[in-house]
């Protein structure tokens, strides 16, 4: 593997933004990476972001799971409709311009964490081969420089997928021009890749980019949207690997976009995505292996715009997140019973541009939660829950260092630093991260290596 190299400073750094209910602060001097092999040299801030008072008014709560939505001949459903159907045509028309692209990067990070706790992150790279980089320590920082993955296919046409077995090696997907899933794993200090996952066609024609999920029982499963918006699975018939694929399995639905493979604190896979009319959709797994069939969440709005990002709450209450057309976040929490509610928007003080793309969200050591967004002017937002299991609960929206081209990628790190990955304008992987002794978020770095 690349061994670690320096790493400097994106310019133009903006100021960041406190969280955990503390002063909004910036950093007072510069600091330096966890890693000894890695210097991270940031400028000192020059201003600070005073908190925001919460609005007066109280937004009306949109309908939770046990309320009836009539949304007959309602003027502005028909709207938000019309705009999903709008956004989703611009949304293929772009896929279709990328994969069309021989120079086109990636616009998202794929993050796993190996069985020690470093970090790996994948990025589709203008050769359309995959590249990586790891942390050689736990961080914050410690990254190696991007490399191309030895042995990486050529040809990838999407967006990789990664997973950490149940020993600990960590294990990539992507979808090439041929239309087949294959995958990469760690073999020692090397990598090694297989063709065609499972030992079956796909039964039709992938696109987007395909989901992967650990099952309790260490079983790696692989999720891709057919051209009908159909959802195909495979499953490794052993947790080991080694023993092959099952042949794929239509779960049948109707997505716009990818399936999002989440599995939940009761050890079940669930699978999210939004459909053709801008709704959020589910299919759920039990432990046994059955599915329940896709279903739209619980009195789900229409006006969906992008995958939806789940996460579980401290007391494993799944949230999920998403962006709408309006350029706001809304969220969704289980209830029990399979039912699901619906809170009011994650809004704030205007930030001057609409939130695009998928969102990104992790746990603090506390509990609460934290999300990251990309907006449409190129900045970076954030926000918060100001208490653990705060489904109502949420911040102001805030900016924050950093000017990402993809959808932002945010975890803790070994270490339990927060840090925020993202690409930036110029095919650079940037990342921000929790200062813990000024309680704020550092400027952006460059992890060396574009791709």
């Amino acid at each position: 593997m690349a061994g670690a190299a320096a790493v400097v400073v994106a310019s133009g750094a903006a100021v960041g933004i406190g969280v955990l209910n503390k002063p909004h602060t910036t950093s007072s001097a510069i600091e330096k990476a966890a890693s000894t092999k890695t210097t991270v040299s940031l400028t000192t801030a020059s201003a600070t972001h005073s908190a925001t008072p919460k609005p007066t008014a109280t937004p009306t709560k949109k309908a939770n799971a046990n309320q009836t939505s009539n949304t007959s001949g309602s003027g502005s459903s028909n709207s938000s409709a019309d705009a999903a159907s709008a956004q989703q045509a611009a949304e293929k028309a772009q896929i279709a311009s990328a994969e069309a692209s021989s120079s086109a990067v990636g616009q998202h990070v794929a993050l796993v964490k190996n069985g020690s706790g470093s970090a790996y992150a994948f990025v589709l790279s203008g050769s359309r081969t995959l590249m990586y980089a790891y942390q050689s320590s736990t961080g914050p920082g410690g990254w190696t420089d991007f490399a191309t993955m030895p042995g990486t296919p050529s040809a990838l046409v999407s967006e990789p997928a990664a997973v950490t077995d149940q020993n600990g090696r960590v294990e990539v997907f992507a979808r090439n021009a041929s239309g087949q899933i294959v995958d990469g794993w760690q073999n020692g200090s090397s990598w090694s890749w297989d063709g065609a996952v499972s030992g079956t066609a796909l039964p039709g024609t992938p696109v987007g980019d395909p989901g992967a999920v650990l099952r309790s029982n260490g079983e790696a499963e692989v999720f891709t949207r057919l051209s009908n918006g159909q959802v195909a699975v495979t499953g490794q018939r052993a947790a080991s690997g080694t023993t092959g694929w099952s042949g794929w399995t239509v779960l049948g639905g109707d997505l716009a976009g990818n399936p999002v493979a989440y599995r939940d604190s009761n050890g079940d896979v669930d699978v999210f995505g939004r459909s053709p009319s801008g709704t959020l959709v589910a299919d759920f797994q039990t432990s046994g292996g059955s599915w329940s069939g896709w279903n739209t969440v619980s009195s789900s709005p229409n006006d969906l715009t992008a995958d939806p990002d789940p996460i579980a709450n401290q007391n494993g209450v799944v949230e999920v997140l998403v962006t709408t057309t309006s350029g706001n976040v809304d969220s969704a929490w289980g209830n029990g019973g399979g039912g699901w509610t619906w809170g009011i928007p994650l809004t704030g003080q205007d930030l001057g541009s609409a939130i695009v793309g998928t969102v990104s969200a992790f746990p603090w050591g506390d509990g609460h939660l934290e999300v990251f967004a990309r907006l449409a002017d190129g900045l970076l937002a954030h926000a918060w829950q100001n208490k653990p299991n705060g489904v109502q609960d949420w911040s102001l929206w805030g900016t924050l260092p950093g000017s990402p081209y993809g959808n932002p990628t945010a975890y803790m790190n070994g270490d339990g630093v927060p840090e925020a990955l993202m690409l930036g304008p110029s095919s650079e992987v940037q990342f921000d991260y929790w200062l813990t002794s000024g309680s704020a978020w550092s400027d952006p770095v460059i992890v060396p290596g574009g791709v």
